[in-house]
């Protein structure tokens, strides 16, 4: 099992069970956590998210998936403040799974990177809970301005 320290580092949830009460490692830490759940297709691409994300102060990678029914699996389990997902999957599936994410946790806002972005999709998807949109050409920055939002 990882130690505190480790699983801080890692961006792992663990639980801890302290008498009566059940932590987890983010809330031990003291700090302001913002847990993030990422989709993509493209494990390459989830990978480099995680990696950079796990490297920033507060924020904690919990869930990492290319399937959208895990997707919703993570997000009903960790009830994260943002979920981070590509449009490859969102246009493929019609954003059946969007809203079943959505559902799963309606307290995420979610943030899309889209390769191509319409007005006229916008106002459906902020219905679905996507906070924010980003090209696949914005930077890391970007992401964590749409994060911090």
């Amino acid at each position: 099992m990882l130690n505190r320290l480790q699983s801080l580092y890692l961006g792992y949830p663990i639980q801890y069970n302290l008498g009566s009460q059940a932590l987890t490692n983010l809330e031990l830490s003291g700090l302001p956590m913002i847990p993030i759940v990422l989709l993509n297709q493209q494990r390459l691409v989830r990978e480099g998210w995680a990696s950079f994300l796990s490297d920033q102060p507060g924020i904690a990678v919990v869930g990492n998936t290319g399937d959208p029914e895990e997707a919703c699996g993570l997000a009903h389990l960790y009830q994260p403040r943002i979920v981070l997902a590509s449009d490859d999957l969102v246009t493929a599936l019609d954003f059946k799974q969007l809203a079943a994410i959505h559902d799963s946790c309606p307290t995420a806002g979610m943030i899309l990177v889209l390769s191509h972005f319409s007005h006229g999709i916008q106002e459906h998807l902020s219905r679905l809970g996507v906070r924010a949109c980003l090209s696949r050409h914005s930077s890391f920055a970007d992401m964590l301005t749409a994060i911090a939002k």
